[in-house]
């Protein structure tokens, strides 16, 4: 058994896909643009200004600073996190078991702390996690390994003995470049 379990929040924990892509979505259509899989496919588990950053080098129709695009997906998001989000199927139940063994468990999300504390007020995962690590504590993105090294830090617990869940491509990575072993659920 492994010490610590690090989890991925959007798309692994929370039911939040849907959102990010209703608020995409509506991003880009304020462009005059249908936001589509091909747009968003290189940005799927990456830091929301990495993100912004690969629309503005992408596409020539983001004359905004990436600082005021990523303040409008911000605001956006956040509504649909209070008023929509879910946990994934099954999630509580896995996390109860991993707290009744004694499993040490941290959430390493790109999203940044305000967007993470949302999802951790309203869907009650305070009571699970002994660590949080967030896109905005860190200089690189996933596929980058330094979130998932900062959240077995915090726990303080060695990497080796870290399994890392997620969904993202970019963050299976991200856990084997940590050293961790990862679980892709896709």
């Amino acid at each position: 058994m492994p010490k610590a379990c690090i989890f991925d929040m959007d798309g692994l924990l929370v039911d939040s896909e849907v959102l990010w892509d209703e608020m995409s979505a509506e991003f880009f259509a304020r462009r005059g643009v249908k936001y589509t899989f091909e747009i968003k496919k290189p940005t799927i588990g990456r830091r929301e200004i990495d993100t912004v950053l690969h629309f503005k080098k992408t596409y020539d129709f983001f004359p905004e600073p990436a600082e005021a695009l990523v303040a409008e997906r911000h605001e956006a998001i956040c509504k649909l996190f209070k008023e929509w989000l879910q946990l994934m199927p099954g999630a509580a139940e896995l996390l109860s078991r991993l707290k009744a063994g004694n499993i040490l468990m941290a959430l390493a999300s790109s999203s940044v702390r305000s967007i993470v504390q949302i999802a951790v007020d309203k869907l009650g995962l305070d009571k699970y996690l002994q660590a949080i690590a967030t896109g905005d504590e860190v200089k690189n993105g996933k596929p980058d390994p330094e979130i998932f090294l900062l959240a077995a830090a915090k726990l303080g617990v060695p990497p080796a003995e870290c399994v890392v869940f997620e969904d993202a491509p970019a963050g299976i990575e991200a856990a084997h470049r940590a050293g961790m072993k990862g679980v892709a659920v896709p």
